[in-house]
């Protein structure tokens, strides 16, 4: 897995990138998701 680039508001996108491709859905802390593709989010709410 390559490292995880660091997360500029000027430029979000590399970060972005990646965690589409190597963490598509990420729970940062307890009740707290992040979900970075449209397919993940299209379903996230009927798996709540």
């Amino acid at each position: 897995m390559s490292s995880v680039p660091t997360y500029d508001l000027r430029n979000p996108f590399p970060w972005y990138e990646h965690m589409r491709l190597n963490r598509p859905v990420w729970e940062e802390q307890p009740g707290v998701w992040h979900v970075f593709r449209h397919e993940d989010v299209k379903r996230a709410p009927s798996t709540i």
